[in-house]
C-alpha cells in the first residue's frame, strides 16, 4: 500500500486493533508548568538525566534557513523523523514557556532529537518588524547539546536544499517482508505492518 498525498494533522488517538500508542515523559512536572517528551511505541529515554539537561543553560544555532507566516512546513519535521535517530516531540504547556523552560510549545509537540543526557529541538524566531518571516533555529540542553543542535541544524539546511518541496513516499509492508525487499529509507515496524518513508 502506498501514500499517495498525506498531510499533517491531530485528531484523537486510533482505537482498537489498529491503535498506536504514544507515551508521555515527564521532564518537569509541577502543576501546570509540565515539560516532557512524547515518544513512540518502543522508544525509551533516561527522563531523570534529560530533567538534569533541561534545568542547565541552552545553546542556540540559527540555520539561515526561513518560512514564511502562512507557509506550511509539515515536510521538515517528517525529513527530520525520516533521518534522525532519537527524534522525539517535546512538549511543554503555556506556563513552562513564561517561566522560560522551553521556548516553544505546540498541542502536537515540537521536533526535538535526543540522546541519553541532552536534547535539542526545533525553534522559529521573526526576522522582522512584520513578522511574515521566520528563521528555523535549535535551542539545546545538556552536555552533548552542541553536537545535537548542530546535527539538527545541518538537517534543516539539507531539507532545505533538497526536500523543501518533495513528498516522500510512505509505504506500508506485511511484517513478513524482508529487509531486502523494502525500499531504502526509514523503516518504522508497528503492530500489524512494517511502514517505509522514502524520499525522492
Amino acid at each position: 500500500m502506498v501514500a499517495r498525498d498525506y498531510q499533517l494533522c491531530g485528531f484523537v488517538p486510533m482505537q482498537g486493533a489498529g491503535e498506536s500508542r504514544t507515551d508521555l515523559v515527564l521532564l518537569h512536572d509541577v502543576v501546570g508548568e509540565e515539560v516532557g517528551l512524547r515518544l513512540d511505541d518502543g522508544q525509551r529515554v533516561n527522563s531523570t538525566a534529560l530533567d538534569r539537561a533541561l534545568r542547565q543553560p541552552r545553546v542556540e544555532r540559527w540555520s539561515g534557513v526561513t518560512v514564511g507566516g502562512f507557509e506550511p512546513f509539515d515536510n521538515l519535521d517528517l525529513w527530520l523523523a525520516t533521518v534522525l535517530d532519537g527524534f522525539v516531540l517535546l512538549t511543554g504547556t503555556v506556563q513552562a514557556r513564561e517561566r522560560g523552560l522551553v521556548a516553544s510549545v505546540s498541542p502536537l509537540g515540537v521536533a526535538t532529537l535526543a540522546d541519553d543526557d541532552s536534547f535539542a529541538y526545533r525553534m522559529v524566531r521573526p526576522t522582522s518588524e512584520e513578522r511574515t518571516l521566520f528563521e528555523f533555529g535549535v535551542y539545546g540542553h545538556g552536555p552533548n547539546a552542541d553536537a545535537l543542535a548542530d546535527c539538527l541544524v545541518d538537517q534543516i539546511r539539507v531539507w532545505d536544499r533538497d526536500h523543501r518541496r518533495d513528498q516522500a513516499r510512505i509505504e506500508a509492508y506485511p511484517l513478513t517482508a524482508p529487509d531486502d525487499e523494502l525500499p531504502t529509507g526509514r523503516v518504522i515496524d508497528k503492530r500489524h505492518r512494517r511502514i517505509t518513508i522514502s524520499w525522492p
